[in-house]
């Protein structure tokens, strides 16, 4: 398991978490999505898993851009209903 803290971890994940916020509020495109804590939550933890996987990464767009491609397409299938919702 890759070490995930200290404070330049601590503030690429806060700070990625922002990126994607930001993301999410200008492309309007995850219905439902109000930034609340439970999503920001969520969004840590997401972030927290990428850099578990990928603990190299420095850059908070290289977070995004995989956030994207493993997480958000999983989102926006979800509220399309051509998955199921997990609970």
């Amino acid at each position: 398991m890759p070490d995930l803290k200290g404070r330049d971890k601590t503030r690429l994940v806060l700070a990625s978490v922002l990126h994607i916020h930001d993301s999410i509020c200008d492309a309007d495109a995850w219905q439902g999505y109000e930034g609340t804590p439970e999503q920001v939550e969520k969004l840590m933890w997401q972030v927290y898993g990428i850099l578990s996987m990928h603990p190299d990464i420095e850059d908070t767009q290289e977070i995004h851009d995989i956030w994207l491609d493993d997480y958000a397409m999983a989102e926006v299938q979800q509220e399309m209903g051509w998955v199921p919702v997990e609970h």
